[in-house]
């Protein structure tokens, strides 16, 4: 890794494949500098059931798919979506855990009449960004 001038995909494999401290430390640091890429669009396919946390032994480092930042961690969480098996941080892992738990509470309260059913045009409409 003496080369200051690696492809993005050269790093993500020198942060997945190496077992030297401080090769993968320079491969996060230099993948730090590039652009985040998000994939946010199987977020409705989250259920409890395809997330799952695994906490190592040991520190790890890979990007994580869904927003794109490196992480160097012990806790690695796997979402299962339609694309297959994706490896993202416990932040996404705990927002997606997070979402689900908010969207079933919705549902009962809506259920029982305590918030008021919103068509999903007035929703998009409060949401959208303005400009």
């Amino acid at each position: 890794m003496g080369k200051n001038c690696l492809t993005k995909a050269e790093l993500v494999e020198i942060l997945t494949t190496t077992k030297k401290t401080s090769e993968r430390n320079k491969a996060v640091k230099q993948l730090k500098k590039f652009d985040l890429v998000t994939n946010k669009h199987c977020d409705s396919e989250a259920r409890k059931d395809n997330l799952r946390m695994k906490k190592l032994n040991y520190l790890v480092g890979f990007m994580c798919w869904r927003c794109g930042g490196v992480r160097q961690t012990n806790i690695k969480c796997y979402f299962t979506t339609r694309e297959g098996q994706k490896t993202i941080c416990y932040t996404c892992c705990r927002g997606l855990l997070d979402y689900i738990e908010v969207e079933q509470l919705r549902k009962e309260h809506q259920r029982q009449g305590i918030v008021p059913k919103v068509p999903a045009a007035v929703l998009e409409d409060l949401v959208r960004p303005l400009g």
